[in-house]
């Protein structure tokens, strides 16, 4: 049953190419104006109205600017037939045309959703999807009954959102302190370009000048408190014998 259904659509196509109008049914697009962003998908229904008729074959071909929209997919509404011999159903996303033909058995009486679009915007600018006068809408009597009322879509696709930077916050180190001088933290500035915190050198060190080279002295150079320590005491033992010489010079005289 389903095979027979088919061959009388192609037959009720093949038949009916120099068929001329008879009624103005129409072929329009919904929604008819949309904004997206470039990167974005949206969908185009493709609307079908007999004005009265009973239609039961529709060839649709749409037009849309290539090099800012292209077709990801078609999805056919429920109850429709479709035709996929060469010349009733084409895809060209080079050319920007897309070309879908289906029957319904029956014929439709009101309007009815043909099928619907998947686009991708692909640049920013202003795009017209547009029904083209090579579409066909066949009676049950086998005519063309496509008026002149031939729909369209103007897609405006604003420029895609710019992604915002993420600021990372820098770890400020702890002031340290070797051989008496006392390294300052550097202080993290923000970059303009990448926004992130990096770290401005400052003053390498705020440094007691005095105490360093005392520090030094005792250490004698070798920045170990053990041999300051050891220092003090012969300092000490010095001082001490010193002061018992000169005492005992002075109890003498």
């Amino acid at each position: 049953m389903m095979k027979k259904t088919i061959l009388a659509i192609i037959t009720v196509v093949g038949f009916g190419l120099s068929a001329g109008p008879a009624l103005a049914a129409t072929l329009t697009l919904s929604p008819t104006s949309i904004t997206v962003k470039a990167g974005q998908s949206f969908t185009v229904a493709v609307m079908v109205d007999p004005q009265g008729g009973k239609d039961s074959t529709i060839k649709t071909v749409l037009s849309f600017p290539a090099d800012m929209l292209s077709v990801q997919a078609f999805t056919q509404n429920t109850g429709w037939l479709s035709l996929t011999q060469p010349g009733y159903d084409l895809t060209d996303n080079t050319n920007g045309k897309l070309v879908k033909t289906a029957g319904f058995p029956g014929g439709i009486t009101n309007t009815t959703t043909f099928g619907t679009v998947n686009f991708l915007a692909k640049k920013s600018g202003s795009a017209n999807i547009q029904v083209t006068a090579e579409s066909l809408v066949y009676d049950n009597t086998n005519k063309n009954v496509l008026g002149s009322v031939l729909g369209q879509t103007v897609v405006t696709i604003n420029p895609a959102a710019t992604p915002t930077p993420t600021v990372t916050k820098a770890v400020t180190p702890a002031p340290t302190k070797v051989g008496g001088q006392v390294t300052a933290s550097p202080t993290p500035t923000v970059s303009e370009e990448a926004g992130v915190l990096t770290p401005t050198p400052t003053p390498d060190t705020l440094s007691d000048s005095t105490t360093a080279r005392l520090g030094a002295a005792l250490t004698l150079g070798t920045n170990k408190w053990p041999v300051a320590v050891l220092v003090l005491a012969i300092l000490a033992g010095l001082l001490a014998w010193l002061i018992w010489g000169l005492r005992r010079r002075k109890n003498n005289l």
